[in-house]
């Protein structure tokens, strides 16, 4: 009987599954979430088959400081001109995009900068899913150099950005050491004006937390107990290569950079000869590398050249008041991130009052292998977010 009486509820149970069905595609949300499938599954396959065009868009700022241009007219005596690259989803074309959603994406400290494969690759899918992104190369980052007037480039890049899609404001993604100065330029008033969203991946919060984690591998628990990592040496000489051109004495540059280098090539190596011939800046720098106490850091910190710790300062998301930044965030982090802690993510979504975290097994700092249903679903999270931000972006409804 029972089976009889299945077997006649099965069309009825159909026709409402049908239903249901055509009403979530009706109210949008169907749409939404196959969309939001599209960008998990390409993100996950570390590529997409969408015709996304990708475009060589050069940015050129003008002598006098000002505003971003594509115009290479405007490249007069003096003029930078910073390259970049536009993506484009299928469905627009180089002459008509300003009804997108738009996205700058700014890459991490990575040689590679705009033209690493995995930067391309998540480009890419971002544009499949909608975006038009716009990627530029920003001074110094592919020499592994941070620097607090990034936050500035970031501004100018999404005002640049913003007016082509008719002044409609748009969402900045950025990846590690790059989230910090992206945050930074929300709360500059030309960011304020354009930048709606930011999208952090393996980024940082405290500058001084995040130095004691780098050159100590030490993380403080919340009952302030010291938990002791194993951090990759790159975030180490990427403080080096950042600070350079901090140090006043060229003899210090020079050696500082060759036993980075050296190091680089082979964590083994002696550098006593190098470290012999430092002067006070140089060793001022290299004591803070070769400490192994995370209680010293901070007056080491102290020690360093005074431009130097006016640099981390101007860094420190911790030194400032985010509750009301106008932008929301999401922070995507890999939980046992190597070079970055995720840690960092944690604070800065707590100091943001809207903003959304997500903690990934299966990311290392940028690197993602998925190795779990739970990381899948935390992603697919994360690319609904995306989706509908992408949906608001185009209305113009932030």
């Amino acid at each position: 009987m029972r089976g009889r009486s299945g077997r006649k509820l099965w069309p009825a149970a159909l026709g409402l599954l049908v239903a249901a069905g055509l009403l979530l595609w009706l109210t949008g949300i169907a749409a939404h979430a196959w969309r939001a499938g599209a960008l998990f599954a390409d993100i996950a396959r570390g590529h997409t088959n969408a015709a996304v065009e990708r475009l060589p868009h050069p940015l050129v700022r003008t002598a006098d400081g000002g505003a971003l241009s594509s115009n290479p007219d405007d490249a007069t005596s003096g003029a930078a001109i910073y390259p970049a690259d536009l993506y484009l989803p299928p469905e627009f074309t180089v002459d008509d995009y300003s009804n997108a959603a738009g996205m700058v994406l700014v890459p991490g400290a990575s040689p590679g900068g705009k033209d690493e494969k995995l930067l391309i690759a998540f480009a890419e899918s971002l544009a499949a899913a909608g975006y038009v992104v716009l990627v530029p190369d920003l001074p110094g980052l592919r020499n592994q150099q941070v620097s607090p007037s990034h936050a500035d480039d970031i501004a100018d890049a999404a005002n640049y950005l913003s007016e082509r899609l008719g002044g409609r404001k748009v969402a900045v993604a950025a990846i590690s050491y790059a989230v910090g100065p992206a945050v930074l330029a929300a709360t500059l008033p030309e960011g304020a004006r354009s930048i709606a969203l930011i999208l952090g991946i393996g980024g940082y919060y405290d500058a001084t937390a995040t130095t004691i984690y780098i050159t100590t591998g030490n993380i403080r628990d919340a009952d302030g107990s010291w938990q002791v990592r194993t951090p990759n040496e790159y975030g180490k000489w990427v403080f080096v290569w950042s600070n350079l051109g901090r140090i006043a004495n060229p003899t210090d540059r020079a050696l500082l950079d060759a036993l980075v280098r050296r190091k680089f090539d082979d964590p083994e190596a002696t550098v006593d000869d190098l470290v012999g011939a430092l002067g006070p800046e140089g060793n001022a720098v290299w004591q803070l590398l070769a400490n192994a106490d995370p209680e010293r850091v901070p007056a080491l910190i102290g020690m360093l050249p005074p431009r130097i710790r006016e640099a981390l300062d101007r860094l420190d998301l911790a030194r400032r008041d985010l509750s009301a930044l106008p932008a929301e965030l999401l922070l995507v982090h890999g939980a046992d991130d190597p070079i970055l802690p995720p840690e960092g993510s944690i604070a800065l979504a707590a100091a943001v009052p809207h903003s959304e975290l997500f903690l990934i097994d299966s990311l290392t700092h940028v690197d993602l292998s998925l190795r779990s249903l739970d990381d899948g679903w935390a992603i697919y999270r994360a690319c609904w977010s995306l989706i509908g931000w992408r949906d608001r972006l185009a209305a113009g409804e932030i």
